[in-house]
Order: structure tokens, then sequence, then C-alpha cells
């Protein structure tokens, strides 16, 4: 999946190159989200479940399936000076990914914590 901040990454110039064919170096105006799994998605003893059914109280629409599963999400950036860390993302970020990969009930560990914006999205669903 890329994400893509858009307009939110700011107008700064390619530092040190302005207008210049020297050396002109790119501004990172997209993440990559890495997607990994050991085998497959289906829950031991049970049918897979339906994009349609309940992941919590929530639920997955057809037409938001459909633009999930897209490999280019566009999401504006979080401000770090608003959220404290160095590297903020929106908690529509998680949030999207915990509905399209976890089932209800299932554990979501966010191993490097960072600024928690992964369990504000875990806490919310």
């Amino acid at each position: 999946i890329i994400w893509n901040k858009g307009s939110s990454v700011g107008v700064s110039t390619a530092w040190g190159s302005f207008a210049s064919p020297s050396n002109p170096v790119l501004r990172d105006v997209h993440e990559y989200i890495l997607i990994f799994s050991k085998g497959d998605f289906r829950l031991p003893g049970s049918n897979k479940k339906k994009a349609e059914d309940s992941v919590g109280n929530k639920y997955i629409s057809n037409a938001d399936f459909v633009e999930w599963t897209k490999s280019i999400w566009n999401f504006q950036s979080e401000s770090s000076s608003r959220v404290g860390h160095p590297a903020p993302f929106p908690v529509d970020l998680p949030s999207r990914l915990i509905l399209l990969y976890s089932y209800p009930g299932d554990i979501v560990l966010d191993p490097f914590m960072g600024s928690g914006t992964t369990c504000v999205a875990a806490k919310n669903l």
C-alpha cells in the first residue's frame, strides 16, 4: 500500500538544488505500508468472514471495501508539533488497516507504539 500524503507535505523545495540539475533531491510525499502474513487470514475452524460482516460495531461497506483494496490510499499527514511525535499518521490509517486485516476479537499489536495512534484506532473500533 502506498500512503499518499498529498498537499499536506508542504511546499518546501528540493534542498540544495533549487532550479538546478546539479543534484535535485526528491521530496517524500508518500510512505510505503507493507503487509506480511504467514499463510492466509482464515480463522481455524470457521468460514472466512465477508467484508460486510461486523468488526466490533463497525462495518465495511461494499464501496469502502472496493476503495480500500486499491494500492494507493490518500490521507493528509498529521502535524508533528500537534501530536508531539516526529512521524505521526492520521487515526484513519490504522483504523482502515485494522478493519481490513483483522477479525472481531483479534489482538492488535503495535510493537513500536510511537504516539499511540494505532492504540487509539483500535480502541475506537
